[in-house]
């Protein structure tokens, strides 16, 4: 091959590669458009002071760090009391009387429900919900000693907590909390094993259903808390849910 061919080979490779890269170039600039909108301002962008939206929005300023983390706490408080629904009450169950006595029960009443993990840049300053009934109610103290030493939901309810079923009288309101977690990579499963009897991740389980189970056998009220981002299965709630059986007890979905 002479040298004016080589030329023209090799000019012919560059000019391809040089189009192979402009034609990414165009395709990722136009996936990413409005990013790069605000990256680089022009006549796109739109500035609207919110002057005609209808919703109720807060507007926090923060200079610091920590006046930062201050209005977020503050925002999913709010977010949280007004986002918590109410599915039954049966008689009346709730509100409870500040002179109610409760057993708290099920180890997600300690452990809080942290979108992104427990760690500490996400559970700075929060309170479990098993310490807020503490600090609102009087509980069951021998059962908040049995959850101090806990690794997780107990298998076998019954066998846990028989040296402290004499206090269930005096402490007579149970207050139950089952959660669940998912996030981006991290779904909940569809089929939790054998085991489990096949259930998704997004039923009760075999502990939290005998915890329930014990728990209407053995407490005059019980108050189930679902703490949980995402919808999850909770037919037994339905009298007629063709999952509950005769003695009360859920099944499988």
């Amino acid at each position: 091959m002479t040298t004016k061919n080589k030329r023209i080979v090799t000019l012919s490779a560059i000019g391809a590669g040089l189009l192979v890269i402009i034609s990414a170039v165009q395709i990722a600039a136009g996936m990413q458009a409005k990013n790069l909108d605000l990256l680089f301002p022009g006549e796109t962008i739109v500035h609207d002071d919110g002057s005609g939206l209808t919703g109720d929005y807060y507007d926090y300023e923060a200079d610091t760090q920590e006046e930062a983390l201050k209005n977020a706490q503050e925002v999913t408080q709010r977010t949280a009391e007004e986002g918590i629904t109410l599915l039954k009450n049966e008689e009346n169950a709730l509100p409870l009387a500040k002179t109610q006595k409760v057993t708290i029960l099920g180890y997600y009443s300690w452990h809080n429900n942290m979108s992104g993990g427990e760690d500490p840049a996400t559970t700075n300053g929060a309170i479990s919900l098993g310490k807020g009934i503490e600090n609102a109610f009087s509980t069951n103290a021998k059962v908040n000693e049995i959850y101090a030493n806990a690794k997780g939901d107990f298998a076998d309810p019954a066998t846990t907590f028989k040296d402290v079923e004499d206090t269930f009288d005096e402490y007579s309101t149970a207050i139950i909390t089952i959660k669940r977690n998912s996030g981006e990579g991290n779904d909940q499963s569809m089929d939790a094993g054998a085991s489990e009897y096949n259930r998704t991740g997004l039923t009760l389980n075999n502990a939290e259903l005998a915890l329930i189970d014990y728990a209407s056998k053995h407490f005059e009220k019980v108050v189930l808390v679902i703490n949980a981002a995402n919808t999850m299965e909770l037919g037994f709630l339905d009298e007629n849910d063709p999952n509950l059986s005769s003695t009360g007890m859920y099944t499988d979905p």
